[in-house]
């Protein structure tokens, strides 16, 4: 008797776990993020959003994309979770890409259109 208790006892306490395993994963909930572009291709997406915060987002035929989203660009990323990914349903890019003088990188040298001139005289 005792030992047909404990296995009862154990199954209605192992049913609820053993459920949720059966169970459909649900779709993940939709979560917003900003940050600043550090890559960018036509699948991949990847942030920073602090001193050594990284984070890739996978883009798909489904996921909005509004502005300029290049690197250095001001970012707010919609996404949702699947699996171990992160899916972005909508990218909305803000002020503008890194230009070299944002990024400490020096402009290239302006060549000189004036044709040399020569001095003394020539007669």
């Amino acid at each position: 008797m005792k030992v047909l208790l404990s296995t009862l006892m154990f199954a209605v306490l192992l049913a609820p776990v053993a459920g949720a395993a059966q169970k459909p994963a649900a779709a993940g909930k939709a979560t917003k993020t900003t940050g600043t572009v550090v890559s960018a291709s036509d699948t991949s997406l990847v942030i920073s959003s602090g001193k050594s915060k990284q984070a890739t987002y996978v883009l798909n035929a489904s996921t909005k994309r509004d502005g300029t989203i290049a690197p250095g660009a001001k970012v707010t990323v919609e996404y949702h979770m699947e699996g171990a990914s992160r899916v972005a349903d909508a990218i909305s890019a803000s002020g503008s890409a890194m230009t070299p003088a944002s990024t400490g990188a020096k402009p290239a040298a302006k060549k000189s259109t004036k044709a040399p001139t020569t001095s003394g005289s020539g007669m």
